[in-house]
């Protein structure tokens, strides 16, 4: 028994609240014989069909309703010891993990008869094998049988301080009985905030989290089934079916091809999808062409990164103009779903091994992180050369975001020249939705191995972005109202397509006209599985899409607009702004990056001994004597074999990160230098300090004249130094020993 406060309070005469007597009682737990017996079976059905669609069979997908038998008979619905309701959460991206009934009658275990008003408290679960306890998606299920009436729900357990929760978004609401979509806007007395102190989970200790999360949902109809999300989920079932009707449509399979990039931990097929014109329909290898590579779902939770992907798709196979020259130009590898795992056990951010996949891609573990290992090892071969591709143009990383509005793009160098914002900017315009106020190119030490901060790095592509979508709805002051939903977030994903087309200036040249389709028959052919941006009718109910815009933009002329704006760097709008933001974190943590220390100085030498002094006179002499001794033609100043393991153990470490173009010998004046140090200040030659009466001491009457190494130039332009620089000097030292 405990006293505490109601979702629905009684009230004495005077209008005061008075407490309440209350307990609880378990109604649901994942972890019963039960429901783990149908995880299994769903577990199984996946696997098994899987096989099945290797073998070019269409997916069927797992369509037992959580309520029926084995039989495909409805459970009973009579009332039980349980109460009125029964939960479900054994389905894909289900992660309830127990529900407790609140009783608010003396020594009654269940609500009465002709109750009309329903409390539970709830815990989703976190992760699997996750330290952390991500706990920020949630997805189950309930029947009601007989019961109608207010059912109060209380998450107890979520992470996450900041939510668009806060900002007004609600529970998504799906009934069988409305024969509706999901409901964006269906509950009432949404809270998210600090829980109540004192709410304890079923073994009596606190429940993991300090936010909690409550709503209230109205439940007018016997023998309903409802379903409760985060957001209305995207399966590993649904993309399968989604791949296998693009196989079965006559216009989208004669320009891909499904391949299969590797088996997850759980032993799923990961899919990858070549879109490439006619790639089914020529005979022979096609000519090499310039990849771009996307990828989506590396947080489970983060569900509008698939629709925004499965949008992308609809229009790159479709018969777009601007689509078709996109094919033509270019070959596009999209992984529709990296975390496949954590997608089916309903994971908030983490894979089976309890690890972000996004945290991983600096080196990956082929054991721990086959996909990302894997999927690394392709994105490689592409960089290279291999496979008929002549390099990666671009990489676009689809995720969402959970505490802010609008979509958006992060970058990965924050001095990168400002044409790295030339292609945001491009899809801000294309779409009311994109928001290019909130992109930013700071990549801070704890991103440094994100996707798009490995590719950049790693593999020398330019262009390489994380695109975020709101959970909720676009930037209330910029973009149109509305929420969110999946149709919608599917043209962020066109808007991003025709971004494409107009940045690489392969946009077709042909007009917009209402399709054949549009003309003919009454259906408008936005239903159709791929999308024909070039009819106006797919675009007359979407006014976010800014469809005069493809018109008369270009990206010099957008370049223009930009230096104009921001100068010859990309800019830092969150300091423009003076907003603060996240750091590039899509659903991470909270708050920015811990401040790190300034370093400490280091310890005051111990005084010199007379000996130590004159050892350390005896070696600046020595090595003054070696300077004067060399001239600028000396080949003896490195010997071909040290300069060679030199240079090889110099670009074994650089390769690491990104391969050099232009190796060559330099040699670079002294002179041009002179600018680089403020006058007074310590100078570093050959990585030692070397302040004015240093080189006094140690040069004499000798100057350095300049300075020669090996080195090349990496892909963004910066000089890499592989050999150990010789400085050719002129002049006669003192001889100070005598």
């Amino acid at each position: 028994m405990k006293l505490r406060r109601s979702a629905s309070p009684a009230r004495d005469r005077e209008g005061d609240e008075v407490p309440v007597t209350k307990s609880v009682r378990t109604v649901f737990q994942r972890k019963c014989p039960e429901e783990l017996a149908q995880r299994r079976s769903m577990l199984a059905d996946l696997v098994r069909q899987a096989a099945e669609m290797d073998e070019s069979r269409p997916w069927k997908g797992h369509v037992t309703s959580p309520f029926f038998d084995g039989r495909g008979s409805p459970q009973s619905a009579r009332r039980t010891v349980d109460g009125p309701l029964r939960f479900s959460s054994h389905f894909e991206c289900g992660n309830l993990l127990c529900a407790k009934l609140v009783c608010t009658s003396k020594g009654a275990q269940t609500p009465g008869p002709g109750a009309t008003e329903l409390e539970y408290e709830l815990l989703v679960d976190s992760d699997t094998q996750s330290a952390q306890g991500h706990t920020q998606w949630f997805y189950f299920a309930i029947r009601n049988g007989q019961f109608c009436g207010t059912v109060h729900f209380r998450i107890l357990n979520l992470r996450k301080k900041k939510s668009l929760y806060q900002q007004g978004l609600q529970p998504f609401v799906f009934s069988r009985k409305k024969h509706r979509t999901w409901e964006s806007n269906c509950c009432q007395g949404v809270y998210y905030g600090k829980k109540e102190k004192g709410l304890r989970d079923l073994s009596g200790s606190e429940a993991r989290g300090d936010v909690m999360l409550q709503w209230s949902y109205r439940v007018d109809r016997k023998e309903d089934e409802i379903y409760f999300a985060a957001y209305p989920p995207y399966s590993y079932s649904m993309m399968s079916s989604f791949i296998s009707s693009l196989e079965q449509d006559a216009v989208a399979r004669c320009h891909f091809r499904r391949r299969e990039l590797c088996r997850s931990i759980g032993q799923l097929p990961v899919p990858l999808l070549v879109v490439s014109e006619g790639l089914n329909e020529k005979e022979g290898e096609q000519l090499p062409k310039y990849a771009v590579v996307i990828t989506a779902r590396q947080h489970p939770g983060e569900v509008v990164g698939s629709w925004a992907v499965q949008g992308l798709l609809r229009f790159l196979l479709g018969p777009t103009p601007a689509a078709k020259c996109l094919r033509e130009e270019f070959v596009f590898h999209v992984i529709p779903m990296v975390n496949v795992d954590g997608v089916v056990h309903g994971n908030s951010r983490c894979t089976l091994a309890g690890v972000d996949p996004n945290r991983v891609w600096h080196d990956p573990n082929p054991i721990l992180h086959p996909v990302v290992f894997a999927l690394k090892n392709h994105m490689r071969s592409l960089s290279q050369g291999l496979s008929s591709v002549k390099g990666i143009e671009m990489f676009l990383d689809l995720h969402g975001h959970s505490a802010k509005f609008g979509c958006f793009f992060y970058g990965s160098n924050p001095s990168a020249h400002i044409s790295n914002a030339v292609f945001p900017k491009l899809c801000s315009l294309i779409s009311t939705d994109i928001d290019f106020e909130q992109c930013h190119w700071r990549c801070p030490k704890s991103h440094r191995k994100t996707a798009r901060y490995v590719v950049y790095k790693q593999f020398g592509v330019k262009y390489a972005y994380t695109i975020e979508c709101s959970l909720y709805a676009p930037v209330p002051e910029t973009g149109i109202p509305g929420h969110f939903t999946p149709s919608r977030v599917e043209f962020v994903g066109c808007a991003v397509g025709c971004g494409l087309a107009i940045f690489f200036q392969v946009d077709g040249e042909d007009p917009m006209k209402v399709c054949r389709q549009c003309s003919e028959t009454a259906a408008p052919c936005d239903l159709n599985l791929v999308l024909d941006l070039s009819c106006p009718n797919v675009l007359a109910k979407r006014p976010w899409f800014q469809s005069e815009v493809l018109e008369h933009i270009t990206p010099i002329s957008v370049l223009e607009s930009l230096t104009t704006s921001y100068g010859e760097v990309v800019p830092d709008m969150a300091k423009l702004s003076n907003d603060s933001d996240d750091g590039g974190d899509s659903d991470g943590d909270d708050g920015e990056e811990a401040p790190t220390a300034p370093p400490a100085p280091p310890p005051a030498p111990p005084p010199a001994s007379p000996t130590s002094a004159r050892k350390k006179n005896s070696k600046d002499s020595s090595q003054a004597k070696r300077l004067t001794a060399r001239s600028p033609d000396d080949e003896s100043l490195l010997s071909p074999s040290n300069a060679r393991k030199r240079g090889s153990r110099a670009r074994s470490m650089d390769n690491r990160f990104e391969p050099l173009r232009d190796s060559r010998d330099f040699s670079i004046p002294i002179s041009s230098f002179e600018s680089l140090w403020p006058e007074g200040e310590e100078r570093k030659v050959a990585s030692r300090p070397c302040g004015p009466e240093k080189l006094e001491k140690t040069l004499g009457d000798a100057s350095i004249v300049s300075v020669s190494f090996g080195g090349g130039v990496t892909p963004q332009g910066h000089l890499a130094v592989l050999t150990t620089p010789q400085f050719c000097v002129t002049g006669a030292p003192v001889d100070r020993s005598l």
